[in-house]
């Protein structure tokens, strides 16, 4: 399975959830960077306010160096990064958080 229908099924479901996010493409076209470098393949804000980052990854897929700081990044500044490989790593930390 590729990463596109993975985040399709955990944007539906934090959909579902009520939570307000989107699908957040990054890259370079043109010699023209679009997106933060590193940043998660779904954002968001949770109903408390907090900035919600979703890196979505198939099956034993790495993050980037860039992926790893930009997580970083959001932790340090009381944000929520998720690195997830379905709806139930997604439905778990959330489930964790409480």
């Amino acid at each position: 399975m590729t990463e596109t229908p993975i985040a399709r099924e955990i944007l539906d479901y934090l959909q579902y959830r009520g939570i307000f996010c989107w699908r957040q493409n990054t890259g370079r076209r043109g010699g023209v960077q679009f997106g933060y470098v590193g940043s998660g393949d779904i954002t968001g804000i949770l109903p408390d306010g907090r900035r919600l980052e979703v890196e979505v990854k198939r099956p034993g897929g790495g993050r980037r160096p860039g992926q790893v700081v930009f997580g970083l990044r959001i932790q340090e500044n009381c944000g929520v990064y998720i690195r997830a490989e379905s709806v139930e790593d997604v439905e778990r930390q959330l489930r964790e958080m409480r």
